[in-house]
C-alpha cells in the first residue's frame, strides 16, 4: 500500500521543496496529495510550510502516526513545539538553535526547476566562480577574496532574481564551467541551492561554515552531518585551491550527495514500515 503524503495546506511548489518533490513525485511508493483539504490517514507523512500551528496541530490530532517535515522555516520562527504530541516526529529542512530537539536533519537540494533545464559537459575554464546577491559581511569577504584568483567569476545580482542576474541555463554553464563554486551564506542559514546546484553540474562547492546570526564557532555542516566543504573566513580559500584537494573533495562531496537522497528515498519509504 502506497504511503500517504499530504503537502499541508496545498504547500506543494514552494520555491524549497524541490528535494522532496523529486523523492516522491510519480513513485508508486507514495500517495501524493496536494489539497487544502488535508484528508487524514492514520499513518501520514505531512510536508509544511510556515502554517497556522492552531490547524497543523488539530490536524495531527486526528492521525495515529504522524512524520512532520517541517520547510520552508528559513529564519527558524515557525513554532514546532507547539505540534509536538506523542506520536508526532519531526524531520526539519533547516537547522537552528531552537531546532536541537530536531534530530533529523535535510539539505536544501536543488529548486523545483532545476529538472527543466540541461547540465553540459563544458571545459571548466574558471578556478572559482560566484552568482548572486552581495547583500551580508559574509558575502562582501567571499567577494572580496574571489576576484583577487586567478581565472575567477563574479556576477552580482541586485536581489533574489534580480533584475541583473543571469538566465538559469546561462547560471548553470557558469557551474559547468567551474572548478569551485563558492557558496557564501545567506542572511539567516548557511545552506543554499547553490551548493547542490554545483554538485549536481560537477564542481566542487565551498560554503560558509556558519551564517551572519550564528556564533562564531558554530559549524552548520558539522552540526548537520552533511559532507560540505567549508571556511570559517573566506580569507582561508587561496590555501585551498589546489588539483588535489580539489578532486578529493569533489569525489567525497559528490558520493556523499548521491548516497544521501537513495537513504532518504528509502528513510521515506518505510518510515512506518519499521
Amino acid at each position: 500500500m502506497a504511503q500517504p503524503i499530504i503537502w499541508f495546506d496545498g504547500f506543494k511548489g514552494n520555491w524549497d521543496s524541490g528535494l522532496i518533490a523529486s523523492i516522491i513525485e510519480d513513485n508508486p511508493n507514495f500517495n501524493e496529495v496536494n489539497s487544502k483539504d488535508n484528508p487524514v490517514f492514520d499513518n501520514v507523512i505531512v510536508l509544511v510550510g510556515k502554517t497556522d500551528k492552531y490547524r497543523l496541530r488539530a490536524y495531527l490530532e486526528k492521525t495515529k502516526q504522524a512524520l512532520v517535515i517541517l520547510m520552508s522555516d528559513e529564519d527558524s520562527a515557525f513554532d514546532w513545539e507547539f505540534c509536538k504530541l506523542p506520536h508526532v516526529k519531526f524531520w526539519t529542512q533547516y537547522h537552528f538553535r531552537n531546532k536541537e530537539g530536531i534530530k533529523k536533519r535535510i539539505p536544501l537540494g536543488v529548486p523545483n526547476r532545476f529538472k527543466n533545464y540541461e547540465v553540459k559537459n563544458l571545459e571548466r575554464k574558471y578556478s572559482v566562480s560566484f552568482v548572486g546577491q552581495v547583500q551580508n559581511p559574509h558575502r562582501q569577504q567571499c567577494v572580496e577574496v574571489i576576484k583577487s584568483i586567478p581565472n575567477s567569476f563574479v556576477h552580482i545580482a541586485s536581489g533574489f532574481g534580480g533584475v541583473n542576474g543571469l538566465e538559469y541555463q546561462d547560471y548553470l554553464d557558469i557551474l559547468c564551467q567551474s572548478e569551485i563554486v563558492v557558496c557564501p551564506s545567506g542572511s539567516m542559514c548557511a545552506d543554499s541551492f547553490r551548493v547542490y546546484e554545483a554538485i549536481e553540474c560537477g564542481a566542487l562547492p565551498i560554503a560558509d561554515a556558519n551564517s551572519p546570526r550564528d556564533y562564531i564557532d558554530f559549524n552548520y555542516w558539522q552540526q548537520c552531518n552533511f559532507n560540505v566543504a567549508s571556511v570559517k573566513s573566506w580569507k582561508d580559500l587561496p590555501d585551498l585551491i589546489n588539483l588535489t584537494y580539489m578532486k578529493e573533495q569533489r569525489e567525497i562531496t559528490a558520493n556523499w550527495w548521491k548516497h544521501y537522497k537513495q537513504v532518504l528515498r528509502f528513510d521515506l519509504e518505510t518510515y512506518f514500515n519499521e
